[in-house]
């Protein structure tokens, strides 16, 4: 049916050719017949064959299998987990001295749970807080460091009660009633300064939620596939959620 709907266009055009052109195409009459489209049938097949014997993958059309490895800050504790869109059995997966093979038709398996010693991610903050007629101005100055320079952060500070009014940084950010998200993309600075400055009523803490994805994976795994067919990438996503006072 798929086929059908995808080629339907081009019958028409190759219709709509035929019967405008000059040009006498006699011929293609043999197909109308038995003998003709026996032929056009054999063909057909011999053509699936083929493809149907093809891998499914090779150099110019790889798999795409990504490691995601996701760690809670606030605990240090983290997970590891390999999918495609593709089915990834028979993929050999190497964790310390130990390799694990993925077996049955699957397309995501988890691998293993792990604890990290060191924070990739360190992020400190001064705040200075005045109250005038029961509306908090905060002035906020974050200032975020990082192991490698990520690949995608964001920084968002909420509150479930109270709205924010009159948000000003020279960062570019958006915000709603009761929201203020910064996103980076494409490998911002390892080192950031974010000043931000805010109006607030009805509250003294906000929630901070930060989640910062890198290239590079926490700790030593290899993945093996076919390398001529499949491409490995690797994503390692720290993410933590924490209330803190506006009046330290």
């Amino acid at each position: 049916v798929f086929f059908s709907v995808w080629s339907f266009p081009f019958l028409l055009g190759f219709a709509a050719v035929r019967f405008d052109a000059k040009v006498d195409y006699f011929w293609l009459s043999y197909f109308r017949t038995r003998r003709g489209g026996t032929l056009a049938a054999a063909v057909f097949f011999l053509y699936a064959g083929f493809l149907v014997s093809q891998p499914s993958f090779s150099p110019e059309w790889k798999q795409l299998i990504t490691l995601e490895q996701n760690i809670d800050m606030n605990t240090g504790k983290g997970h590891t987990v390999l999918k495609s869109n593709e089915n990834v059995g028979g993929i050999v997966a190497r964790m310390g001295d130990k390799d694990t093979t993925i077996v049955g038709r699957v397309r995501e398996v988890s691998l293993q749970e792990f604890s990290i010693t060191e924070p990739w991610v360190i992020i400190t903050r001064s705040v200075h807080s005045q109250v005038m007629d029961s509306i908090t101005t905060v002035d906020l100055t974050i200032h975020l460091t990082s192991r490698y320079r990520p690949y995608s952060l964001q920084l968002t500070y909420s509150s479930p009660k109270a709205l924010f009014h009159n948000a000003t940084s020279p960062f570019v950010f958006s915000q709603t009633s009761r929201s203020i998200a910064f996103r980076w993309y494409s490998f911002p600075d390892s080192s950031l300064e974010i000043p931000l400055r805010f109006s607030i009523a009805a509250t003294d803490s906000v929630r901070e939620a930060i989640e910062a994805t890198f290239v590079h994976p926490v700790n030593d795994i290899d993945i093996r596939p076919d390398l001529n067919r499949a491409a490995v990438v690797y994503r390692s996503t720290f993410s933590s959620s924490r209330v803190f006072p506006l009046f330290p």
